[in-house]
């Protein structure tokens, strides 16, 4: 259990690292029309930047899917945020006071399922049954593969004709996070229940303000 839970605080640190990175955009962007300046879409923006990026350039011939370009993109996306924190800086205080309970209580929300589901897949961790193995198996191809189209596993010679996007984005996080499809693979169904737990939260609390006003 100790390790389980080393591996997942592990995955939800760098995980975090996305959301620092996205907020001086959101902050630009959504300031004035949402209650938390798109707070909980942080980790889903880099995430579809990072991928979309190296998806488009890796279709071109390009060699660009692979761990070291993924943090090669990070870095640049981390020079970006920082120059961009210098424009917003004077009024993050004001945006913290008002937004600080609402940011608390989404991001318990992505803890909860993050770590929640996380732990309950450790219990029965095999990918055994329905499409899991096949799931697996595409995104262990992605990481091996650093151009794409994706070479079909059953069929040499072929390019696999199937709906892999999501397998795609799997494989991008389990590259960033360093950590093998067997234990990642868990942690991504975490990932998306905690993205789904804060984004729906902040959508529905966006709504009710809207409304009261």
């Amino acid at each position: 259990m100790v390790q389980d839970l080393l591996l997942i605080s592990y995955a939800w640190i760098l995980t975090f690292i996305w959301q620092w990175l996205a907020l001086p955009w959101l902050i630009t962007w959504f300031k004035h029309r949402s209650l938390t300046a798109g707070w909980a879409f942080g980790r889903l923006l880099v995430w579809m930047v990072l991928s979309l990026f190296i998806w488009f350039t890796a279709h071109l011939g390009l060699p660009t899917n692979t761990p070291a370009m993924i943090w090669l993109l990070l870095l640049v996306m981390g020079f970006l945020s920082y120059r961009q924190w210098q424009v917003v800086k004077p009024v993050v205080s004001d945006w913290i006071k008002v937004s600080r309970w609402s940011i608390f209580c989404q991001e318990i929300l992505f803890l909860v399922g993050f770590f929640g589901l996380s732990l309950v897949r450790t219990y029965q961790p095999n990918m055994m049954d329905l499409e899991k193995f096949m799931d697996a198996g595409l995104m262990i191809a992605y990481w091996r593969s650093p151009t794409l189209p994706l070479q079909d596993m059953w069929l040499a010679g072929q390019n696999f004709n199937y709906y892999t996007f999501g397998h795609f984005l799997g494989a991008i996080v389990s590259q960033f996070w360093g950590i093998e499809i067997r234990y990642s693979y868990n942690l991504l169904l975490g990932l998306i229940c905690g993205l789904v737990l804060m984004e729906s939260f902040a959508v529905v609390a966006d709504l009710v303000v809207d409304h009261e006003k």
